[in-house]
């Protein structure tokens, strides 16, 4: 029997995939509509620093990663973040994220970037999270801090 991994293709979003991008993001509890998610995904395409790839198991996307790189006045380094990693709960555990951190990390590289980076709540649900990240060989290196603008 094949592995899980071995059926996935990790491969660019696209508009087509607007639904399922909307579903899965309430897997996170950010809950949206089809016409923001739509339009998020249409501001993202066409801004070339950003790149999502969806992890697609026989034409259900089953997981995403999103990534933009970052430039900074602290040194030369291009970085490049991981701003969301999303897996659907009943492919957890099963290869599909590390293949998306995979694929991104690739990504990354060739952009330039010599660090890749990634937030996380401090949530107690996140706790899983965090060891996934670990296992992956990412360091916990500060703190993030949030203030609403609006």
């Amino acid at each position: 029997m094949k592995e899980l991994t071995e059926l996935l293709t990790i491969r660019k979003v696209s508009m087509n995939d607007a639904e399922a991008m909307t579903h899965i993001m309430s897997e996170l509890g950010y809950r949206t509509s089809l016409e923001n998610m739509a339009a998020r995904m249409e501001r993202i395409a066409f801004d070339p620093t950003h790149c999502t790839f969806v992890a697609d198991l026989d034409g259900e996307v089953v997981g995403m990663i999103h990534l933009r790189t970052v430039l900074s006045y602290l040194n030369d380094n291009v970085s490049a973040q991981v701003s969301t990693l999303i897996t659907k709960s009943e492919f957890r555990g099963q290869g599909v994220g590390k293949e998306l951190m995979f694929r991104g990390e690739q990504w990354a590289k060739e952009q330039g970037a010599q660090s890749l980076l990634l937030n996380s709540g401090i949530k107690k649900e996140r706790e899983e999270a965090h060891r996934f990240y670990e296992n992956r060989g990412y360091s916990i290196t500060g703190y993030r801090f949030s203030k609403s603008l609006l």
